[in-house]
């Protein structure tokens, strides 16, 4: 399927945040791609020439927040000829929406369903790290709140334990407790969220796991159900907080290439502190990625698609945090400015399983250094009853990449507003990772709105 008499390809990207605002502004630079739809996209995303919102019966189309909302998307794509659907967020993943359309006969790039519970279930992905021989840290599982509460009373870790919801959370399921106090605190909020949800997120139950101790990198892998290739690192900051304090969030800014794997930090793996950077990811490719992908595959559920693993440095090793199954967000947002290729044509050799056959030297990167900061609404992320603020005018150009999430189109002079959450992001590029973020800080207000937050130090 083509776009028309220049044989132009169209897109469509599922989601509406800041990941997908970049992987839309990485498609529509593509010589090979017409029209990017996004949907439902965000009110920031739209200002680009090639960047339009995915619209059907006078209604945005989204995923699974109505019924029926499968069945639009797909007659989307074929009423408007979309040669690629790449779906962005987990929540659709879980869903099954790449079995959907690929039964539908669209070509789609993103894990199926049970290839996906790499990320929407804790206890699978912990299960197959351990088959898999690959490091992690100890866990037990905890089937509901009568299981939770002895296993606070006896964690046998020194560093503490991580309380993390068997599901998906948006992020806020996870809580790291130093003491049986902050435990306590923790199932108190999950709790409260829990009666939000109607039950929804305990519904699978939850992980605890041992707290580690070092230095956290995100590791990214492009998978074409057979073969994949290292698609580049980056450090995400989740902490809301400068100095790493405060509540999980999403992600408050992020940065790559990661200078310090090749620097004797004493947490870095030791075989590694003076070894090449893409020797790092050869190992990390070699010791996690590999016999995890062997192993789905072997389970009967190849995996294709983004797959990126959360590491810690610590001082015996790395190992794995978690797995999500698919890009993250903010690291997409320096990723995607840092990679020398097109797009289009990596993912489509990725959807027809022949990366190693288009790419047989890896993915062509820029050496420049990218640090993202992400700009929250006031009370983000809204744990323990607290509001998000939102309907903010928000104002301003930058000279710099500004990927836009949490917004709505205005009436106002700005034309845009604030509809809670993580609003926007700027990203930089510099030659040094210092000089990025003297750069970032320095046009950090160029776009702003009231009550924003946001952290100052990212990169440091």
């Amino acid at each position: 399927m083509t776009s028309g008499k220049k044989n132009l390809a169209n897109i469509l990207v599922v989601g509406s945040g800041g990941r997908e605002h970049a992987l839309a502004w990485k498609f529509a630079q593509s010589q090979r791609v017409g029209k990017v739809f996004v949907a439902p996209g965000n009110a920031g995303m739209f200002s680009g020439s090639k960047i339009s919102q995915a619209v059907l019966e006078s209604r945005p189309v989204v995923v699974a927040d109505q019924p029926g909302d499968l069945e639009r998307l797909i007659r989307f794509c074929r009423i408007n000829d979309c040669e690629l659907v790449v779906v962005g967020p987990e929540g659709p993943l879980g869903l099954g929406v790449v079995d959907a359309l690929q039964e539908s006969g669209i070509r789609v790039f993103g894990p199926t369903k049970a290839a996906a519970r790499l990320e929407t279930s804790k206890a699978f992905a912990r299960r197959i790290l351990e088959k898999a021989g690959v490091p992690s840290p100890e866990f037990l599982i905890a089937h509901g709140w009568a299981d939770l509460h002895p296993m606070i009373e006896v964690w046998p870790w020194p560093e503490g334990m991580v309380i993390k919801v068997d599901g998906l959370a948006a992020g806020k399921g996870v809580f790291v407790c130093k003491t049986r106090e902050d435990a306590g605190r923790a199932v108190a909020s999950l709790k409260l969220m829990d009666e939000t949800s109607g039950g929804a997120l305990s519904a699978n139950g939850f992980v605890c796991e041992e707290v580690l101790v070092g230095r956290e990198v995100s590791a990214f892998v492009l998978c074409d159900g057979r073969d994949f290739l290292s698609f580049g690192m980056a450090c995400d900051h989740k902490r809301l907080l400068d100095g790493d304090r405060g509540p999980n969030t999403g992600g408050m800014g992020a940065y790559s290439p990661v200078p310090w794997l090749n620097q004797d930090q004493g947490t870095a793996w030791p075989a590694w502190n003076d070894a090449p950077l893409t020797s790092v990811e050869a190992e990390i490719d070699e010791k996690v990625f590999h016999p995890v992908l062997k192993l789905m595959d072997q389970t009967g559920s190849p995996f294709r698609g983004f797959l990126f693993a959360g590491l810690m440095m610590t001082s015996t090793g790395p190992k794995v945090l978690e797995f999500n199954v698919r890009l993250g967000d903010p690291e997409t947002q320096v990723l995607l400015p840092r990679l020398n290729e097109d797009l289009f044509e990596v993912i489509m050799a990725a959807t027809d399983g022949r990366l190693k056959e288009a790419f047989p030297d890896g993915l062509q990167w820029s050496r420049a250094n990218a640090l993202h900061v992400v700009k929250a609404a006031a009370g983000y992320p809204g744990i323990d009853g607290v509001t998000i603020r939102s309907g903010d005018p928000v104002f301003g150009e930058s000279k710099h990449l500004v990927f836009y999430s949490g917004v709505v189109s205005s009436k106002g002079q700005s034309g845009l507003e604030t509809s809670g959450g993580r609003v926007l992001g700027v990203t930089v590029m510099a030659d040094d990772l210092n000089s990025a973020h003297v750069l970032a800080y320095e046009s950090i207000n160029e776009v702003n709105f009231d009550g924003a937050q946001w952290r100052t130090d990212i990169g440091k």
